[in-house]
């Protein structure tokens, strides 16, 4: 029953997170004027990754701890790298988060720091120093929050975002 709800879960917020209007970052959700708010509030237009995951947990459980457990649960099973989804979110931009949250979770074989290159290693401090993963062309939404476009070079093996 658990997979069936983190699934759903999961479904339900990527719908919310559809259009890059509804996404934001540097908090778990905004209302209509850019102000931070929670994101079960009734006033939240955009949520962050994880603000959406708990939102849509809210919307099936209605409970909030029992529902912020879920969605911490679909968080670490995404993106279980130390920072976790908030870091993409925060770092990657809305592009990633709507690959990494497409995906269900990292691919099999993934390295541990994915769906960012591991800088420990020579092959992903070599991405670093060639700027790869960085996010470009960041533009102001209708509130105060970044949307990127990420640009990956083809020397890595990262999910390419188009």
């Amino acid at each position: 029953m658990s997979q069936t709800i983190d699934a759903a879960v999961l479904r339900d917020a990527c719908a919310l997170l559809g259009s890059p209007v509804r996404w934001t970052c540097g908090a778990w959700a905004r209302d209509s004027s850019g102000a931070r708010c929670s994101p079960l509030s009734p006033r939240a237009r955009q949520w962050c990754a994880w603000g959406a995951l708990h939102k849509s947990a809210f919307a099936l459980i209605g409970d909030k701890d029992a529902s912020r457990k879920v969605a911490d649960r679909i968080s670490k099973q995404l993106v279980p790298c130390p920072g976790g989804l908030a870091f993409v979110n925060e770092r990657g931009g809305y592009d990633l988060v709507r690959a990494v949250m497409g995906l269900g979770g990292p691919p099999a074989k993934a390295e541990r720091t994915w769906p960012f290159p591991d800088f420990r290693t020579p092959a992903g401090f070599a991405a670093f120093l060639r700027r790869e993963w960085l996010c470009t062309e960041g533009k102001l939404n209708d509130a105060p929050c970044l949307i990127s476009n990420l640009v990956t070079m083809r020397s890595t093996a990262r999910v390419t975002v188009t």
